[in-house]
């Protein structure tokens, strides 16, 4: 990390689907791979899920908090999302308790900033 300026999960699991999507797989001789070689054949990949996190101050939920905003937090909910919009995973985390309305709410803002950010890979 070089610079922590808030929203680590997100860039990081950005960054590791931008690698994954730019793998190039090795040859393979049919017994085994051939180190040292590399084809333009990708990594087959068929989902994209991007984590979107968001953070509760207050009643007011924040999408892409910065430092300063998780650390007044009292609660933070990341959402992983996939092309369909279908959720993959959820990570909850500190002490403040969050609504089911909440909840759906970053269930759908997660699934349209996933969206967006989608289409910054290549």
């Amino acid at each position: 990390i070089l610079n922590h300026a808030g929203n680590l999960i997100d860039a990081s699991g950005l960054a590791a689907m931008q690698a994954l999507m730019n793998t190039r797989l090795p040859e393979f001789d049919g017994e085994r791979v051939v180190f040292g070689t590399r084809t333009n054949k990708k990594l087959p990949i068929k989902h994209k899920p991007i984590p979107v996190t968001m953070a509760k101050l207050g009643d007011v939920i924040v999408v892409d908090p910065d430092i300063e905003e998780e650390d007044v937090a009292g609660t933070k909910i990341t959402v992983s999302t996939n092309e369909k919009g279908n959720i993959c995973a959820i990570q909850k985390d500190g002490v403040e308790p969050i609504t089911l309305e909440e909840i759906e709410s970053a269930f759908k803002l997660s699934a349209k900033k996933g969206k967006d950010l989608r289409k910054l890979l290549s």
